[in-house]
């Protein structure tokens, strides 16, 4: 039924073409064309019957209102307070006392020298160290200045790589400045860094003589300035020789 009402509709959109065309042609010549004859007779298609839609449903629509849908009333003195109920598991109690702020440790530590450290509100020199700061230049013994600082505070970066320190500060610190002992995984950061020749230990402190073995090795800042890379010569490059700066 649908491929048969399919193949009238066409023919009949093919005659309406071939009358409109009969009457411009007429049209062009002069002629007059019949009002009947312009247009063919309109083509009625069948269609099938339409779906029957399903019975009404027995029971009543309900009814959709602001003053229907909407949160029931219920009065004070209805509601009963009932004790909570227990945790599920034991880390999920509560603990007997709050505890101390951070407890001591400094978290995503900000280093920006060496010796020194900012994080949770304060900034914390390490004690028994004179810090380097970054801007210091050191000359070595053959009269070269090379920027130890930026070296040193670098090395310490590198030392701590963003971990918590965990610092001798109480509980709730009322400064913003305190000179305290540090330690990273147990190991003492300003002894660290004293043996590694990046700070000078302070007088009268407890790292003189490691201070004093840094020195001696020419570690750190006590040590000449860095070796630049070498720079490829250009023979070398044009024949296809390996780069010593790209070198693993």
């Amino acid at each position: 039924m649908r491929a048969h009402g399919a193949v009238l509709a066409v023919l009949g959109l093919v005659a309406a073409g071939s009358a409109l065309y009969a009457a411009r042609e007429a049209l062009v010549e002069g002629r007059t064309v019949p009002a009947e004859a312009a247009l063919p007779a309109p083509v009625d298609v069948p269609h099938p019957p339409p779906a029957a839609r399903p019975a009404a449903a027995s029971q009543p629509v309900r009814p959709v209102a602001p003053e229907v849908v909407a949160l029931p009333h219920v009065r004070l003195d209805e509601l009963q307070r009932a004790e909570p109920r227990a945790a599920l598991s034991a880390f999920a109690r509560p603990l007997p006392r709050p505890l101390p702020r951070n407890r001591g440790r400094l978290y995503r530590p900000f280093i920006d020298a060496a010796g020194q450290v900012a994080a949770s509100g304060v900034v914390v020199t390490l004690a028994g160290i004179v810090v380097t700061p970054a801007g210091k230049v050191c000359t070595d013994a053959e009269g070269r200045d090379w920027p130890c600082g930026l070296h040193a505070r670098g090395a310490f970066r590198s030392f701590v790589r963003g971990r918590a320190l965990a610092c001798d500060l109480p509980p709730e610190p009322a400064e913003t400045t305190y000179t305290a002992t540090c330690t990273l995984a147990g190991r003492d950061a300003g002894l660290w860094l004293v043996e590694q020749g990046w700070v000078l230990p302070a007088p009268g402190g407890p790292y003189a003589q490691a201070g004093a073995a840094a020195r001696a090795a020419l570690r750190g800042i006590h040590g000449a300035a860095p070796e630049a890379p070498a720079e490829p010569s250009a023979a070398a490059l044009a024949d296809g020789g390996v780069d010593p700066v790209m070198q693993p």
